[in-house]
């Protein structure tokens, strides 16, 4: 499952002259890190996980990592916990953010559960007809 931000970045690059209709699942089923949504929730899971590495790689060659650097680069590290963060947060509202961002972007949005059903039927038909006219299109070419 991709990221609130790559569904949109994709959305954005179609450029047929249809109507975009998709279907966007409540929550989003992957996660960064330990999928917690603080900054310092990420970075500890983080540090624990080296730990439990070095100590892995330790026991195995039987020889003494600790004296690996675990703070290397905290800038990077800040920067993957900031966006890792708002990823987590955005996976667990994956539909309500990608609406709010393709609102943002300008798309207009229609609910297909408020719809009415004639206007379900309207749209199923026109997805139908432009779906014929560009296969009768990709055929004849």
């Amino acid at each position: 499952m991709q990221p609130v931000n790559s569904v949109r970045q994709m959305l954005a690059r179609l450029r047929e002259t249809v109507d975009h209709h998709i279907w966007v699942r409540e929550w989003g089923m992957s996660v960064v890190g330990n999928g917690s949504t603080s900054i310092g929730g990420l970075l500890r899971s983080q540090h624990v996980a080296t730990r439990a590495n070095i100590a892995l790689l330790s026991a195995a060659d039987n020889d003494d990592y600790s004296y690996v650097d675990q703070n290397f680069q905290p800038e990077s590290l800040q920067t993957w916990g900031k966006r890792g963060s708002v990823i987590n947060v955005e996976m667990r509202r994956y539909r309500e953010s990608v609406v709010a961002g393709l609102v943002e972007d300008g798309y207009t949005i229609v609910d297909a559960d408020d719809a009415s059903d004639d206007e379900s039927g309207a749209v199923i038909e026109s997805v139908k007809a432009a779906s014929e006219q560009l296969y009768t299109a990709e055929c004849e070419a």
